[in-house]
């Protein structure tokens, strides 16, 4: 089935949430911005640079697609099992869904807590570790939710969805244009316990997004030798090692990326979530 995101730029190319042409210019400095009196004069973001829709469609096409598909759509809002997010632009290992069941199956006995699933790692960097390690395809790994290392082929259920919208309103102010880094925004700040991740230490996922052609290689060479060293569909999952950040440990400082503190953005986003 596939669903519309009905505020895409594309359908408003003169219009909030596109670019409206009297949206103040991104590099405008907040004085001359009111000056000129343009519409968004009032809320420069954190680095002082006005909104651009090309940036802030990404946080807004996440959120709304996780909210169509838990609330909206007729086939899933009772379903209580796992929604994976996948991108369009990567190659899967062919035991791909067979690892996410598996991963759901020993969850409670590999990590508790965890609440997220990620069957990508280190996406696109294609290296050598498995052949130092026969074993690594079977093996797993915990960790707080990271922007930077669990946002690709994520999967988890209505229960942890829930823990996620309640935090919308943190969600949608938080300066930042990433969904993934509003996610650990929220892990960190909102959510009891914090955002979990189990994740496989081999990925099954690959990005074709620069370098196609020599990833797509790289990803079928190491995919067809893990298939044929019988590496690929592990019976049982083992824990590799355990990075979970301590909870009494500092937080990581997250460098906020900004390009979103317009308030049209906050209501539409929020609107996503109660509307």
């Amino acid at each position: 089935m596939q669903i519309f995101y009905p505020h895409s730029i594309q359908l408003h190319p003169h219009s909030f949430p596109g670019s409206d042409p009297n949206d103040c210019p991104r590099k405008m400095s907040k004085l001359k911005a009111l000056i000129m009196n343009c519409n968004n004069a009032l809320s420069p973001d954190l680095h002082g640079n006005y909104r651009v829709a090309e940036y802030t469609e990404k946080k807004h096409h996440w959120w709304w697609k996780a909210n169509y598909v838990f609330h909206k759509l007729e086939v899933t809002k009772n379903f209580t099992g796992l929604v994976l997010f996948l991108e369009e632009d990567v190659i899967v290992a062919e035991d791909f869904l067979f690892v996410l069941y598996k991963m759901q199956k020993f969850a409670k006995k590999l990590c508790a807590h965890c609440n997220i699933f990620s069957l990508g790692s280190d996406l696109g960097s294609l290296k050598s570790d498995s052949k130092r390690d026969d074993n690594a395809y079977s093996k797993v790994q915990y960790a707080a939710w990271s922007s930077e290392q669990h946002a690709v082929a994520v999967a988890f259920n209505a229960s942890t969805w829930s823990e996620i919208h309640t935090c919308a309103q943190e969600f949608c102010t938080y300066d930042d244009y990433n969904w993934d880094k509003s996610l650990e925004h929220i892990g960190e700040t909102c959510i009891k316990g914090g955002l979990n991740v189990l994740t496989v230490k081999k990925s099954r996922v690959y990005s074709t997004r620069n370098g196609s052609y020599l990833n797509m290689s790289k990803a079928h060479l190491e995919l067809s030798s893990a298939s044929e060293l019988g590496q690929l569909y592990p019976t049982t999952l083992k824990l590799s090692r355990s990075i979970l950040k301590a909870a009494t440990q500092q937080p990581i400082e997250v460098i906020k990326s900004g390009d979103w503190s317009d308030p049209r953005d906050h209501r539409l986003c929020l609107n996503s979530a109660y509307g």
